[in-house]
């Protein structure tokens, strides 16, 4: 099949566009990036330190609490923004499980909705996790207040492809024997641009959502300690982020 990579990195203006918006709408003091709390309760019930943050009226900052077989995030982020509680029309469980799947786990245990209106509290954004989408303020940009995540994935995620409406759905994608890079080229065209190429050399239209994979190569089999970027065909080596899915379009029937 010969490849038909697409002119530039169109998706790299609208990434920086998205992440800017986070940066300035979220409040003064509010903590961006994971804080590890191990005072923290790890079960479903425990609200003493959520209680406290609901109270001083500020953005509720990220945090996490691990077993050996669970990570429980309370008011989780995504990409600086909190993390949306719908993509499109896919609410609670999907947008939990994609979490999930992007910190390496294999699903989502339990998940919980976030009471408060606008934008997951004080942040006032949150954005969708598999299509990057902004919500700004109002009462439709709901957040989770908690996602308990379950079975770490071990070793390197062995690539599979399922069929699903419109397209085919690509778990732990590969190209040329190698784990697909979460951006085409070095810091550019990262999430719909290298989706996009992903599917474009497989004969699709291109990627109608995706999920990324944190540290895909950290901690993984040899075979699993590189990542492709397709924009460049260059290799990632060391600490690489990947994708976890990616849905191609399929073009439509002669």
């Amino acid at each position: 099949m010969e490849p038909h990579p697409r002119d530039g990195f169109r998706a790299r203006a609208l990434s920086v566009l998205a992440l800017m918006a986070c940066f300035v709408t979220m409040a003064p003091g509010s903590a961006h990036g994971m804080d590890i709390d191990e005072s923290m309760p790890s079960d479903m019930n425990g609200n003493k330190t959520t209680t406290a943050i609901e109270e001083n009226g500020r953005c509720r900052p990220e945090s996490v609490v691990a077993t050996a077989t669970t990570a429980t995030w309370r008011y989780p982020d995504f990409d600086e923004c909190k993390l949306a509680y719908c993509t499109g029309t896919l609410c609670g469980a999907a947008p939990a499980k994609w979490f999930c799947q992007m910190k390496g786990f294999k699903k989502a245990k339990a998940f919980k909705k976030s009471s408060e209106k606008g934008g997951a509290g004080k942040c006032g954004v949150t954005k969708s996790i598999g299509t990057d989408a902004i919500c700004r303020g109002g009462k439709s940009c709901m957040g989770f207040k908690e996602i308990v995540c379950q079975d770490p994935v071990i070793g390197c995620p062995v690539e599979k492809s399922t069929r699903v409406p419109g397209g085919i759905s690509f778990e732990n994608p590969e190209f040329d024997g190698r784990k697909v890079d979460f951006c085409a080229g070095p810091g550019e065209g990262c999430g719909k641009e290298a989706a996009d190429l992903f599917c474009i050399y497989g004969s699709y239209l291109g990627a109608l959502r995706w999920v990324r994979f944190d540290d895909i190569t950290v901690g993984r089999d040899l075979s699993c300690r590189s990542t492709i970027k397709l924009g460049a065909l260059a290799m990632c080596i060391g600490k690489c982020d990947g994708f976890r899915t990616i849905v191609c379009e399929s073009p439509p029937q002669a």
